[in-house]
């Protein structure tokens, strides 16, 4: 059964025709999209929440096959989406989760993908420069067309519409989603030279008490980098691109890096601000996937509170770490058109 979630289901479906796209959209069963018996309808409940289905609810019974993720496996058949926008399908997907979830596909242009999605998936619809990149669409532009994309998200607007897809059955009722809600902002990681949270401020030394069972542990970052494109498996594909990632928190924007070291975060690791390597070295794509590689890294993140300026902050705090010895992360196909 879906979950609870903080905005009621008759909210979102008054939201009918305030958001649309131009074209639906529609899970199928072959590859040329023709068995389509789950349609994403064109509403949304718009920026920035999240709209989590599970995989169980949306395709039981539909005799759709199972992917590997122990969710679904099937063909998702888009029409051309208005110039400067994209839809974006990200699985697996959380309202607690940075983005609301990992990319596994970002389209521009009409296609009948493959695509496996694990137990939660949610769809997304972006137009605009500033809205695509909140989304995450930035980092997979198609490398074939990006140059003309890059021009028409900016003639859109800084900010040209992002929402979520509600998603129909073969009937035109409209599925439950299982969560709906904004995921957790978090910002970018401001550097131990930078001031911090004020010339005449500080932060308690070790004052960081972690919530019960949010001591430490690990997530994917907001996001994966393309470090390989065009691939087609089953292959060997040699990485060799950069990889990167800073620390991150949701404590506030006005918070350093110095300021984190004081307040006494610990983890079994150190907390590290920054961490690139740049090793070489080969992954084995799928068998049946196409696309351009994504390198989403690992954080180790700790929630709870601290005192600074007399003042108790609280949130989450997160830094990179090392696997062996590259940056901790995961590789994976992005659909790409």
């Amino acid at each position: 059964m879906p979950a609870l979630f903080p905005i009621s289901f008759a909210a979102i479906v008054a939201l009918v025709g305030m958001t649309t796209a131009d074209d639906p959209f529609s899970f199928c069963k072959d590859n040329k999209c023709e068995d389509c018996p789950v349609s994403i309808t064109s509403m949304g409940t718009g920026f920035p929440n999240c709209v989590i289905y599970n995989s169980e609810d949306v395709f039981a019974n539909q005799n759709f096959p199972g992917s590997v993720g122990g969710g679904i496996h099937a063909f998702l058949d888009v029409n051309e989406p208005n110039p400067g926008c994209r839809v974006i399908v990200k699985s697996p997907a959380n309202t607690d989760e940075v983005g609301c979830g990992k990319i596994v596909a970002s389209f521009a242009m009409p296609v009948c993908a493959v695509l496996d999605l694990e137990k939660s998936f949610m769809v997304q619809y972006c137009c605009g420069e500033g809205d695509c990149h909140a989304a995450g669409a930035q980092r997979f532009m198609s490398a074939k067309f990006m140059r003309n994309e890059a021009t028409q998200m900016k003639e859109v607007a800084i900010s040209g519409g992002l929402f979520g897809f509600l998603i129909s059955d073969q009937n035109g009722n409209i599925i439950e989603p299982a969560q709906v809600g904004p995921p957790p902002q978090v910002r970018e990681a401001r550097s131990s030279s930078e001031t911090g949270i004020g010339e005449d401020s500080s932060c308690d030394k070790d004052s960081w008490v972690p919530d019960a069972g949010r001591e430490s542990y690990i997530r994917p970052a907001d996001g994966a980098q393309r470090v390989a494109t065009g691939v087609t498996g089953p292959q060997k594909v040699t990485i060799s691109k950069a990889r990167s990632q800073s620390w991150t928190t949701t404590l506030g924007a006005d918070f350093g890096f110095s300021d984190i070291l004081t307040l006494g975060v610990h983890f079994e690791t150190s907390f590290t601000e920054t961490i690139t390597t740049s090793k070489e070295r080969t992954w084995d794509v799928p068998a049946g996937q196409s696309g351009d590689v994504g390198f989403t890294p690992k954080l180790r993140c700790s929630t709870g509170h601290g005192t600074c300026n007399g003042q108790t902050v609280s949130g989450e705090v997160c830094t990179p770490y090392m696997d062996g010895d590259e940056l901790a992360g995961e590789y994976s196909v992005i659909v790409t058109s």
